[in-house]
């Protein structure tokens, strides 16, 4: 049941970031690549087990597992980037607090 619901939430931070992301990029392999890193994050984050507060854990979390788009995206992009940085602690807090909140 965890993975469902955990799937559930990072296909929703998915859908608001792509909708954000699209407004300067228009690859649609990178669209993609975004789309599929919140699922993944989404469905790891169940089977993620830190003695640290739900709060740190989702930053932990998404930032760590956004450093390879944030290294990409520097020689690309540097507002990329600064999206990227910004938003990676808050998909991941909305993913790990909505895990807390509905098991």
């Amino acid at each position: 049941m965890l993975i469902i619901i955990g799937t559930g939430l990072g296909i929703i931070a998915a859908i608001i970031e792509i909708s954000l992301v699209r407004t300067y990029q228009k690859n649609s392999i990178i669209l993609s690549a975004i789309a599929s890193h919140w699922i993944a994050i989404g469905t790891l984050m169940p089977f993620i087990q830190m003695n640290v507060s739900v709060w740190l854990k989702g930053i932990v979390v998404g930032v760590v597992l956004t450093l390879p788009f944030i290294i990409y995206d520097i020689q690309q992009s540097r507002n990329a980037v600064i999206h990227t940085a910004v938003f990676a602690p808050i998909w991941g807090v909305f993913i790990a607090y909505g895990l807390h909140l509905l098991t």
